[in-house]
């Protein structure tokens, strides 16, 4: 694959990424923090796990789909597209939680 079609999928999947991400926060974040969601599952569990904690077990579903993908299990509930989406998605939800507890922490 050449550098410009590689770039091509990039910008592709990054468009992807981004209207899912948009989308979905309109479902999930039901009040003004984007972050909400992984807060509200750890205070439901009663601080057992932090949100940081919540945030890398919903990315981790999607990894392990795709591992299963690559281990030649193709028949699938969700597709390749929407598994890459979701995992990418989800490592920016992570790293947002990650730099907004730097940040009160500074």
């Amino acid at each position: 694959m050449t550098i410009e079609n590689l770039l091509k999928t990039h910008d592709a999947l990054e468009v992807h990424c981004s209207e899912v991400l948009r989308k979905a926060n309109t479902e999930y974040a039901i009040t003004e923090d984007s972050l909400d969601n992984f807060k509200l599952v750890s205070r439901l569990l009663e601080g057992r796990v932090t949100p940081i904690q919540v945030a890398a077990v919903y990315m981790s579903k999607h990894f392990i789909g795709i591992m299963k993908m690559v281990n030649g299990n193709v028949r699938q509930r969700e597709s390749v597209l929407s598994r890459f989406i979701d995992l990418r998605n989800y490592a920016t939800l992570l790293y947002a939680l990650i730099e907004e507890g730097e940040n009160e922490r500074r």
